[in-house]
């Protein structure tokens, strides 16, 4: 009778370890697989950042090598796309510096669902461009927009591509990419995560008349 009675309550003493040890594990699931996981997800705000940052450098380089211009402001036959502002096809005024951004992947927003990534130049289009372009910026103007975040609204939109701002016209972002937030590049190569309040501070501060933004 005395065996059966310590048999039992070793049994129960290993049954209590045992539940403690679940709980443990159960604890430790719960505090360290969301910690995990949040290191695994991609800093897309912080990557696009650093995109366009390449983007800038990259433009300005290929100033540097062509009369201080950006490509949109040199002419075709010295390797710009001036004569192709009034194109849709927005991927080219970064096709012909691939020399200088080295990789198509950078030019895909990791948070643009809408967006394939791709390391080839030789295939690459609009799908495959998160950014916009700011046709009217200058590289002695280092305050105009570059380019930035393709989700931006506001303007007209003239053939399904060019969007115009004046400095007192409402522009934002739209919830599409960044949840509802945006990162620009300007001239002089200096790239800021923006609100819709700060972009449209932004736009109303500029000295430009207006300005036009090629959309992908």
């Amino acid at each position: 009778m005395r065996l059966a009675l310590s048999t039992h309550h070793r049994a129960l003493a290993l049954e209590e370890v045992l539940l403690v040890i679940a709980a443990i594990v159960v604890l430790a699931g719960v505090v360290v697989l969301p910690r995990l996981a949040r290191a695994r997800t991609p800093a897309h705000p912080l990557r696009c950042v650093n995109n366009l940052r390449q983007v800038g450098l990259a433009m300005r380089i290929f100033a540097n090598d062509h009369d201080d211009k950006f490509p949109w402001k040199t002419e075709t036959t010295n390797g710009g796309t001036i004569g192709l502002i009034e194109s849709p096809e927005v991927f080219r005024h970064f096709l012909v510096a691939s020399n200088e951004l080295s990789t198509a992947k950078i030019l895909a927003c990791p948070a643009d669902p809408n967006r394939l990534r791709t390391h080839d130049f030789s295939q690459f289009s609009n799908s495959n461009l998160s950014y916009f372009v700011g046709v009217d910026s200058d590289e002695s103007m280092p305050q105009t927009l570059l380019s930035g975040d393709r989700h931006i609204s506001g303007g007209t939109l003239s053939n399904n591509f060019m969007r115009t701002v004046k400095p007192t016209w409402a522009v934002g972002w739209t919830p599409e990419m960044h949840q509802g937030t945006g990162n620009i590049a300007m001239g002089d190569g200096s790239v800021m995560p923006t609100t819709s309040a700060s972009l449209q501070q932004l736009f109303s501060s500029n000295t430009l008349p207006f300005m036009r933004l090629a959309i992908p």
